[in-house]
């Protein structure tokens, strides 16, 4: 009998920005449009009742105000093929939202296993290994980076296994 191939979702940030866009394009050769520029703050699950998913999501934001992230460096986790860009001045309101969420009904959601820790990020590229990642690091942890986004609603995305987006739910911030 084969495996059979499942959805699975994740709560996100979609960021809207022809910045970091351009900034994909112009970094990952293999830059795909399918993949949504997101701040990803619970990582992939499956098989969790939707009825009590979005009762979760709902209590777990509903202090929470829109708010401003500013993304100001570059980032690689060492033995990492990936490069981020990420927030130093705006990371505690994510690493707060996250601990919101990935509690109560979502506490057994892990990290994902190529990050030792939950850093908010966005994923700017990817390579086949660490040496081509540091490369282009080093040419780039230099530069200025100074990008402003505005955050009014998390969202549940519903993934296929050849990583589609099926379904997106949002969730407004009060």
């Amino acid at each position: 009998m084969e495996k059979e191939d499942k959805d699975f979702q994740t709560i996100s940030i979609l960021i809207k920005s022809k910045d970091i866009t351009l900034l994909r394009k112009k970094y990952d050769s293999n830059y795909n449009s399918k993949f949504k520029n997101h701040l990803t703050l619970i990582y992939p699950f499956s098989g969790l009742d939707q009825r009590l998913l979005s009762a979760h999501i709902k209590k777990s934001i509903e202090s929470v105000k829109p708010f401003k992230i500013k993304f100001d460096r570059f980032w690689m986790f060492n033995r990492n093929s990936y490069i981020y860009i990420t927030s130093r001045r705006d990371r505690t309101k994510l690493i707060k939202l996250h601990k919101s969420l990935n509690s109560g009904f979502l506490k057994h959601i892990k990290i994902s296993k190529h990050m030792p820790y939950y850093l908010p990020h966005i994923s700017l590229v990817g390579f086949r290994n660490y040496k081509q990642a540091e490369r282009l690091y080093k040419q780039i942890s230099g530069e200025k980076l100074n990008m402003d986004v505005k955050v009014s609603s998390i969202q549940l995305m519903t993934i296929d296994h050849n990583h589609n987006i099926k379904n997106i739910k949002n969730f407004k911030l009060s």
